[in-house]
C-alpha cells in the first residue's frame, strides 16, 4: 500500500521478543521492535494499521517557533511570551516574571542567534533548578556525595546516568513540568543503584515516587527536538 501518509520506521529484531513494539522516539520517529519470526510484510501492515494514531500524535506534540514578538515558550512548565528588544547595547534574553525578553542589536538578527540566546538563558534556569533538585533527593535517596551533573544538546534521551555516577540532561529539560524533571532525576539517581531496569530498580523508584508510571506516561508524549 503506497500512499502519500505511509508511516516510515526502523524496524529492530530482537531474540525472544514474542510481541510487536511500536515506540515513538524523542525526535518523533518510529522504532518497532520484534523478534525473528513475525516476516518484514507482516510487521508493515501492522505499523500501517497505526499510521492515524502515529500522524495524530506526532501533530499535536510537535512545537514550532518563529522567535518572533508574541511567540510562546515553556520554561519548567511555566509559560513565557516572547518580548522582543530592538536597538539594545548587547544581545541577550532574560526572563523576567511571564516575559521573555531578547534583547537584540537588530531587526534582522538571524533565528539562529535569537534561538541561541533563548537556548543559554533556558540552560542557566535548568542549571539552578538542577542543582538544587538533585542535592535534595540526594538527601532523600541517602546519596553522599551529591553526584555532579551537566548538560547537553542531546535530541534522543532527555538525561544518563554513567558508571561514574555522574548524570548528564538534555537542555530540552527546561521545557518540561518540574514534576517530570523531578521523574527524571530520581530515575537517574537509582540508576546508582541499579543500572538496570530490572525489578530491583523499578521498586526503588516505585518507593521514591510512587505516582512514576503515571509520569512516564507524559513523558513519552514529550518530543526531545520539538521545544527550542
Amino acid at each position: 500500500m503506497e500512499t502519500d501518509d505511509k508511516v516510515q520506521y526502523t524496524l529492530k529484531r530482537r531474540a525472544g521478543q514474542r510481541r510487536i513494539y511500536l515506540r515513538i522516539q524523542g525526535d518523533g520517529s518510529l522504532l518497532v521492535t520484534a523478534g525473528y519470526g513475525p516476516k518484514v510484510e507482516y510487521i508493515d501492515s501492522i505499523v500501517q494499521k497505526k499510521r492515524d494514531w502515529y500522524h495524530s500524535f506526532t501533530s499535536q506534540q510537535k512545537v514550532c517557533h518563529d522567535y518572533l514578538e508574541g511567540d510562546q515558550f515553556l520554561l519548567l512548565g511555566k509559560k513565557l511570551v516572547l518580548n522582543i528588544a530592538i536597538n539594545a547595547p548587547c544581545s541577550n534574553a532574560q526572563v523576567l516574571g511571564n516575559v521573555l525578553l531578547l534583547s537584540i542589536r537588530s531587526r534582522t538578527a538571524e533565528t539562529k542567534l535569537k534561538k541561541q540566546l533563548i537556548s543559554d538563558e533556558f540552560s542557566r534556569h535548568l542549571s539552578n533548578f538542577l542543582s538544587l533538585r538533585i542535592s535534595d533527593w540526594s538527601r532523600r535517596m541517602k546519596i553522599e556525595p551529591s553526584p555532579h551533573f551537566h548538560l547537553n544538546n542531546a535530541v534522543r534521551q532527555w538525561a544518563s546516568c554513567s558508571s561514574k555516577r555522574e548524570l548528564s540532561f538534555s537542555r530540552r529539560v527546561a521545557c518540561l513540568d518540574t514534576d517530570l524533571v523531578d521523574y527524571l532525576i530520581v530515575h537517574e539517581l537509582c540508576h546508582i543503584f541499579h543500572m538496570n531496569h530490572g525489578p530491583e530498580f523499578k521498586a526503588l523508584l516505585q518507593t521514591v515516587i510512587p505516582d512514576w508510571k503515571e509520569r512516564r506516561t507524559r513523558m513519552s508524549r514529550c518530543y526531545l527536538d520539538s521545544f527550542l
